[in-house]
């Protein structure tokens, strides 16, 4: 099926009032390299899809993920690191109470284009969709830098229990068969883990001696 036809098709679904408003309204977020003290203001909301009409006329109108995991696309004079799609009213960041609370299931691999593209699709549908069971939010990551090529999936979920968040994982599975290996991780742990390395690069960092200046 060639994307114009696909563009009809959805068009069609969309005279359907019925079937067009999501469960929750959503927002596409674009992220930015910052610290951790410096997080808040290291992402921007580029917008917010209540209908699936909104949703694709806003999936369609931002750079392709492929921009995103070839490293070529700059907003607000900065270079984008990530994608996020997250349910309105919960920040995309470790900070917000629903997520402080919660747990993510990551990829972190150097995925191919279209294995990175493709979990994001599918991932952020079966999301707005309602089909992943806990989640609250979907991002797409490239780490890469000039020494390694690195890119992350995650799925952010409202939960911490291991077994709950086997459901979430499960329908990962289903939702995109080549799945490769995800990692569960609280965010608590994540943040304490981010601090620990924060601290420790500063006081790896040589100081300079003034007698020799």
């Amino acid at each position: 099926m060639n994307q114009n036809t696909h563009n009809r098709m959805n068009d069609i679904k969309m005279d359907e009032p019925e079937e067009l408003l999501l469960e929750t309204p959503w927002c596409f977020y674009v992220h930015f390299i910052a610290a951790p003290n410096t997080y808040g203001s290291s992402y921007l909301l580029i917008g917010k899809a209540h209908t699936i009409r909104e949703f694709w006329m806003l999936y369609n109108n931002v750079p392709d993920i492929k921009s995103l995991h070839e490293d070529i696309i700059i907003c607000d004079c900065r270079r984008v690191i990530a994608y996020s799609l997250f349910r309105e009213g919960i920040a995309p960041e470790w900070e917000d109470p629903i997520n402080a609370a919660g747990s993510e299931w990551g990829c972190r691999e150097s995925l191919s284009i279209q294995m990175f593209t493709k979990m994001w699709l599918y991932y952020v549908l079966g999301a707005i969709g309602e089909q992943i069971d806990n989640c609250v939010g979907v991002r797409a990551i490239n780490k890469s830098n000039r020494h390694r090529e690195l890119h992350k999936i995650e799925v952010w979920m409202n939960v911490t229990d291991y077994a709950e968040s086997q459901k979430t994982r499960r329908i990962l599975s289903k939702l995109y068969t080549e799945t490769p290996t995800f990692t569960h991780m609280l965010h608590s742990d994540k943040k304490a883990q981010t601090l620990s390395y924060e601290v420790s690069r500063k006081i790896r960092k040589p100081t300079i001696n003034t007698n020799d200046i």
